[in-house]
């Protein structure tokens, strides 16, 4: 990505730190491109090169004019250079100093570095535009945080959800920090986690949503005590916002489609790519976001997934958003990640991806289960993988495309038997009312679900003989994994004779 940017955005000049300086002159020889490295200590200030002395003058310029080139998240394939304007900045930074609230009195913790666009246009430029002040750290430390707060007298904060549960894994607590609330954005926060921070540090967090492309934050959570709904990134600030449907039509309240926005600090266009820029910006400057969600009544808007990201079963779109709600209900899931996979009769089943809390265990089926019982069995993930960490770029979002990439590993190995397999797909068709079954079609897929497992069990103990726990179901759920189980017990029992 560092190697992308440095070929792709034109400038002349690249500052970098010491400790990276090695990686910048990698990546600008991969680029190809000649441009003056200039290494700095963050901590010490901007050190001109020996021997050179500043020309630098400050030039008259437009509002609408071109002021910074900030990169995309990646996270569904190259990063792309977004333009925005002095205006547009501005636009963004002062809609969130009034909806903060902040004055001059009001001092921020900014945990993000700044080539972050969260740092710059909803933590630095607010604070700076209302008065305040900023103190940056050089980096996050869980640890430290609530020493900073108290040092320095902050009184706001910016995170990210990572940051959130390392603070909540953290021995601090956050006492008379003087705190007047911290905001979340650029991943969804899960409302588990936002209530067990207020619980925990007793200071409000508020979430919001943005996007580079937007140059700002779209939504907000208001600021206590005005009504905060749970699971809704808030109202809009600053922003037109309408939601419309694959034509283009307007949707009442409560009907999910894809959110689109217009307003001063949208973006001028994506650097060098008027084809991309077209693609997403129409000639009326309405932005399609990609985001599918809708607004209730109130005004309050819910984010249900990315249109790009919908997963297509058997013809019916499903929100990975909301399988990762259902599981993250559990107490032992830490966060959780669904995404499609193709399939030969569904077109895409589902498969979902589990990092647990630290010491924490879970069976694959009990989050089954789970999911069963909170958005169906339609829903409900056929495969659950733990694993140690999701994947997620340099802002913190999850790069859902590096997980439908990843090898699944190997099923059951199937063991040829026709009779049984007859048997089992009869048992199916009985219970389940569907017309045909195949080897690879999965039980819970097809609409079965505890009860109808039960029945299932039951004729395959009367016509074969087999006493299979509701479990086996759960763990072997085709009918060519489930014949496999079938067939170990029926080669058992004969052995046993």
């Amino acid at each position: 990505s560092l190697a992308h940017a440095l070929a792709h955005c034109d400038a002349p000049v690249a500052f970098v730190a010491e400790a990276h300086a090695d990686l910048c002159r990698a990546a600008l020889r991969r680029a190809g491109r000649d441009v003056r490295l200039i290494v700095s200590d963050p901590g010490r200030g901007l050190r001109e090169p020996a021997g050179e002395a500043s020309t630098s003058v400050f030039a008259e310029f437009s509002g609408e004019q071109e002021a910074s080139l900030y990169y995309t998240s990646g996270t569904t394939g190259l990063p792309k250079g977004v333009l925005l304007s002095h205006r547009g900045l501005l636009a963004g930074a002062e809609e969130l100093a009034r909806a903060h609230e902040l004055t001059p009195g009001d001092r921020s913790l900014c945990m993000l570095p700044l080539y972050h666009l969260n740092a710059l246009v909803a933590t630095l430029l607010p604070a700076l535009l209302s008065g305040g002040s900023v103190v940056l750290p050089p980096r996050f430390n869980p640890t430290a945080f609530w020493e900073d707060v108290a040092r320095y007298g902050c009184t706001w904060s910016g995170l990210v959800p990572t940051l959130v549960s390392r603070l909540l894994l953290s021995h601090g607590t956050g006492a008379g920090s003087g705190l007047r609330f911290a905001r979340c954005s650029s991943a969804p926060l899960e409302t588990t986690q936002q209530q067990a921070f207020e619980e925990r540090f007793a200071v409000p967090l508020i979430e919001a949503m943005g996007m580079t492309e937007a140059g700002a934050t779209i939504f907000s959570q208001p600021l206590p005590p005005a009504e905060r709904k749970p699971g809704s990134v808030g109202v809009p600030l600053g922003l037109q916002v309408r939601v419309v449907d694959g034509d283009g039509r307007e949707l009442p309240a409560g009907c999910p489609g894809e959110i689109l926005i217009r307003g001063a600090s949208v973006m001028l266009g994506y650097h060098k790519d008027p084809a991309a820029t077209a693609a997403i910006q129409d000639a009326d400057g309405w932005l399609h976001s990609g985001d599918r969600g809708y607004g209730d009544e109130d005004g309050h808007f819910f984010i249900t997934g990315r249109l790009k990201e919908l997963i297509v079963k058997a013809g019916e779109n499903v929100a990975p958003r909301e399988i990762e709600l259902a599981l993250s209900r559990h107490p032992a899931v830490e966060e959780a990640a669904a995404v499609g996979v193709a399939d030969l009769h569904l077109g895409q089943d589902i498969v979902a991806y589990v990092v647990l809390r630290p010491g924490a265990l879970v069976a694959e089926r009990e989050l089954q289960v789970l999911c069963t019982r909170e958005i169906g069995s339609f829903k409900t993930p056929t495969e659950i993988y733990l694993v140690d960490a999701l994947p997620r770029g340099p802002s913190g979002k999850l790069q859902r495309f590096r997980l439908a990439q990843r090898k699944a590993p190997a099923p059951i190995p199937p063991i040829s038997s026709p009779p049984v397999e007859r048997a089992v797909a009869a048992s199916w068709l009985a219970v389940l009312g569907v017309e045909h079954v195949g080897p690879d079609d999965n039980f819970f897929a097809l609409g079965g679900q505890s009860l109808l497992a039960t029945q299932m069990i039951m004729r395959l103990r009367q016509e074969l003989g087999v006493n299979l726990p509701l479990s086996a179901v759960f763990e072997a759920p085709t009918v060519s994994q489930l014949s496999v189980r079938v067939l170990r017990q029926l080669l058992q029992v004969e052995g046993e004779r």
